[in-house]
């Protein structure tokens, strides 16, 4: 009975410590224009997350009606990546603005050692190969044309995150408890019966 409580809890604090890098912020995906469905923002979270935990390089999309008044792009660029940078400057942080109206998009390493990987030709050469899923209107094909070229220059594949939803794992410990619970009982019937003479 020893052995099974000592199983259940292994497998419950692995479950629960064995999530990989977890960025600061899961949501990477900003449309203000919505030019993608829920289930295409959600897909490419899943992907970039993927991208983070496996690396922990963060991929920050923001499609815009337009750049707000008194900035360029290089400034939303930095603004955005220090949302993601948190307190960390040496975060690894790849900014993608664009003003789909405008047909104003920029690539960017805004820092971090895995960033330095996306020099300007790279950011350039990726945002070429964007073109033609934009020209379509097919905006996005063109992310994940980005966020797959992102993942096989890191040398990543890109799937889906499985991450377990908070009721899953409070149903996992509450069986947990349930069952050390029994094993304790089973136990302390065990020593009774034993202790009793005969």
């Amino acid at each position: 009975m020893k052995k099974i409580f000592f199983i259940v809890l292994l497998f419950v604090t692995n479950l629960a410590f064995s999530q990989n890098f977890q960025p600061v912020n899961t949501n990477f995906v900003a449309d203000s224009v919505n030019t993608l469905t829920s289930d295409q923002i959600s897909a490419l979270n899943q992907s970039i997350l993927s991208i983070a935990q496996k690396t922990s390089l963060q991929i920050a999309v923001v499609l815009l009606d337009s750049i707000p008044r008194g900035m360029n792009v290089g400034a939303l660029s930095s603004l955005v990546a220090h949302r993601y940078q948190g307190n960390d400057i040496n975060a690894n942080v790849l900014v993608y603005i664009a003003s789909i109206p405008n047909h104003i998009h920029r690539f960017t390493a805004i820092s971090g050692v895995l960033a330095g990987r996306f020099d300007r030709q790279k950011c350039s050469e990726i945002l070429i190969g964007m073109k033609p899923y934009y020209n379509a209107k097919d905006y996005n094909g063109g992310l994940q044309f980005l966020v797959n070229n992102v993942a096989s220059t890191l040398g990543v594949t890109v799937e889906p995150v499985q991450q377990y939803p908070v009721w899953r794992i409070i149903i996992i410990v509450v069986i947990a408890v349930i069952i050390l619970i029994i094993a304790i009982v089973t136990l302390k019937k065990d020593d009774t019966k034993t202790a009793q003479p005969s």
